[in-house]
């Protein structure tokens, strides 16, 4: 029944860190889209060719040792060469010398940060690295790209991969990217792929009445095991048509039955244990389990007041979150997984500004032989902080402003919290930014009163979200409560008169998910009035409308724009001085709300029109 494809190459010694249900781990975010343009801008000194076919005839010297190799566990946010740390970061490729810290642009896009990153995904191999990224909204695809660890021979290897946070691993000359099902592409000499059959890989297919274990309830026989299996000695883990959760040996055929709570998942493996997430009724995370895959013993892990955010050979890694006035205290620790024994790492708490991937505290976390790399941010800007596994300060700066979005010279970032309970029940909570102005003018004064109305109204609509709700819904056992967010995305325009900046919602009342929002402000800074569209264009309210009847035709010939049928004709009914919009340096912004012309999937359908086909006023 069981195919043994193991190719009797050098095996790569890598440990493991799968977080592949990253659901589990994170939680359920907001999606939001910022910016249409798809674009690469790349280091003068990196050769790039856009065209979509490998490249074939450039020789790469492959460094084929084992510090080469050294460190690289797949999944890794922050992965490394021995010498080096690659990460993706806001749409830039780095590499950061471990000894002289500088740091080297490999690749960076012109995508915005809120353009789906988490899509972003990378892996070493040899003398490459492996990325992608580029995600366009609106377009059900994304591409990725080679380049060699020295920031040479950019090339585009595969072009229309379904969105998504990919695992990507290679293991003996192929390239594997594992979602609900694995790709496989063969790495070739010169660091070019070509898709391959799965089948003709170290990957065996699962047999019928089994099940993946981090796939749903179900048989899907005829897909094919993690690759990241081969370095699990052997071992698969399956669920047969019971639920039943087995190991089986790869070489023996032998079965051991795991004995796993009813309902749970595995979220993390070793090469000797298992972290079991286990669920209540109402599949809301209640404990988490280690298994120890030599003596099958369980011991409780942690209860639901820690979420696990990281896992290596030796240890699990877990936060917890104290809920502050402005915001979150959140403290990490280390639990040795043969002993149980914990230790703290640090603690840290949130603050205004804080990029929204960062409002679990700090994100990229990982471990690399005894040294643990996060990426933390505050006030737009944000660095890679490094600390030693078994101390317990909070860190030190290893790369200081990793991004910055270049703000935090003009004034700072305020946040309230707010909760409502209905007898001892949370039933919404709420957490809303603004921003301040520096400065003490009639017209700084004018602009922060009118941010921070707009603050204490968002402020008072989360907190009374259920308020409307009947006791018997809110007594249910698996009710969930509301909330609301509203966080800073940061200026889109700006001079010295005019200052355009957004805000991006997000508000959930129960539901398969919440309803995503965006708002920005146009202020003069002369006045300090928020200006509409109707003082910003000069055209009539006809000309405008159908100047961006005419942008949205055109944005609609693209086959993944994703607009309804009608979609058009609602943009023909509703486009005028009411319409959203926003001002960057290309144009003025029209977009649309999820469901307004397109799907919830299609996030907000815009469109930018240049200021030259439009009579501005205030140019």
């Amino acid at each position: 029944m069981w195919k043994k494809l193991w190719k009797k190459k050098n095996n790569i010694g890598i440990s493991i860190l799968m977080l592949t249900l990253m659901a589990s781990l994170t939680g359920c975010g907001s999606n939001k889209t910022e910016d249409n343009n798809q674009g690469i801008v790349t280091p003068e000194k990196i050769e790039v060719d856009n065209s979509t076919e490998p490249e074939s005839e450039t020789e790469v010297e492959a460094d084929e040792t084992e510090e080469g190799l050294a460190n690289w566990e797949p999944g890794q946010k922050i992965q490394s060469n021995g010498k080096q740390l690659f990460l993706l970061s806001n749409r830039k490729l780095l590499s950061v010398d471990i000894e002289s810290r500088s740091t080297n642009v490999l690749y960076e896009s012109e995508q915005k940060d809120g353009d789906y990153g988490y899509y972003d995904s990378f892996c070493l191999y040899q003398n490459w690295v492996y990325f992608i990224t580029d995600y366009t909204p609106g377009s059900e695809s994304c591409s990725m790209w080679r380049i060699d660890q020295n920031g040479e021979n950019l090339v585009k290897v595969v072009d229309g991969l379904v969105p998504w946070t990919y695992t990507m691993v290679a293991v003996d000359d192929v390239l594997y990217l594992e979602k609900d099902e694995s790709l496989t592409y063969q790495i070739g000499e010169d660091g070019s792929l070509t898709e391959c059959d799965p089948a003709e890989t170290v990957l065996a297919s699962i047999p019928e009445g089994y099940a993946c274990i981090y796939a749903n309830m179900g048989d899907n026989s005829g897909s094919y095991l993690p690759a990241v299996t081969k370095a699990w000695n052997g071992n698969a883990f399956l669920r047969n048509e019971d639920g039943t959760t087995i190991c089986l040996n790869m070489e023996t055929g032998e079965e051991t039955t795991l004995d796993l709570p009813e309902n749970s998942s595995v979220c993390a493996m070793t090469k000797e244990y298992l972290i079991i997430q286990e669920y209540d009724e109402g599949y809301r995370s209640s404990k988490y389990w280690i298994k120890d895959l030599n003596t099958m013993e369980m011991t409780e892990l942690c209860d639901n007041t820690y979420t696990l955010v990281g896992c290596s050979e030796s240890e699990a890694y877990l936060m917890q979150t104290e809920k502050k006035e402005t915001g979150n205290h959140f403290t990490y620790t280390a639990v040795n997984l043969q002993n149980g024994e914990s230790r703290e790492l640090f603690a840290i708490d949130s603050v205004p500004g804080m990029y929204e991937e960062t409002m679990s505290g700090v994100r990229n976390l990982s471990v690399i032989g005894n040294q643990l790399y996060y990426v933390y941010g505050e006030q737009g800007k944000t660095s890679l902080y490094t600390k030693n596994t078994t101390d317990q300060n909070q860190g030190e700066v290893l790369l200081e402003g990793l991004t910055d979005e270049g703000w935090s010279e003009l004034g700072t970032m305020q946040a309230e919290q707010g909760e409502s309970y209905y007898e001892d029940i949370l039933i919404s909570d709420a957490y809303v930014e603004w921003f301040v102005l520096n400065g003490d003018t009639p017209a700084v004064q004018k602009i922060n009163a009118t941010l921070k109305n707009a603050a204490d109204a968002d402020i008072s609509y989360g907190k009374d979200l259920g308020n409307d709700w009947d006791a018997e819904y809110i007594k249910e056992e698996f009710f969930i409560p509301g909330g609301y967010s509203s966080t800073f995305t940061g200026i889109t325009y700006r001079d010295d008169n005019y200052l355009c900046m957004g805000m991006s919602s997000y508000d959930f009342q129960g539901g398969a998910h919440g309803m995503p929002g965006r708002v920005y402000y146009l202020f003069d800074l002369n006045t300090g009035d928020q200006l509409q569209l109707s003082d910003v264009v000069g055209n009539t309210e006809e000309e405008l409308n159908q100047i961006i009847v005419d942008a949205f035709t055109e944005y609609s010939t693209d086959p993944d724009s994703g607009l309804f049928p009608e979609g058009l004709d609602s943009v023909k009914n509703s486009a005028g001085f009411d319409s959203n919009f926003y001002l960057t340096e290309e144009g003025l912004c029209i977009y649309y709300y999820p469901y307004d012309i397109a799907p919830y999937a299609a996030g907000f359908p815009e469109v930018t029109i240049p200021y030259d086909k439009l009579d501005m006023k205030i140019f």
